[in-house]
């Protein structure tokens, strides 16, 4: 089943930086990113950047870009480190 219309199809053109800003990320007018932070906890989220940065490295050999995964694994491990470690007791 699709759920997307024709309106809600983002454009990519070659020139999109798809590793820190997707085009397709930014539909709806609020980043993805910033929709999860304000609606997950600070632990969940550090959990969410972790696992995405695992994502990307443990993937990253077995598609034809391994150099993006690279990036957007650092793109995660670099808003884990801005976000900060475990929160103060």
């Amino acid at each position: 089943m699709n759920w997307k219309t024709p309106s809600d199809k983002v454009n990519e053109d070659e020139s999109a930086d798809v590793v820190n800003q997707p085009p397709h990320y930014k539909v709806g007018g609020i980043e993805t990113i910033d929709y999860l932070q304000a609606k997950l906890s600070p632990e969940a989220f550090r959990g969410f950047l972790h696992g995405n940065a695992l994502k990307y490295l443990s993937r990253a050999n077995h598609k034809g870009n391994p150099q993006q995964d690279f990036e957007k694994a650092q793109w995660y491990l670099n808003k884990l480190v801005a976000v900060g470690g475990e929160d103060e007791k």
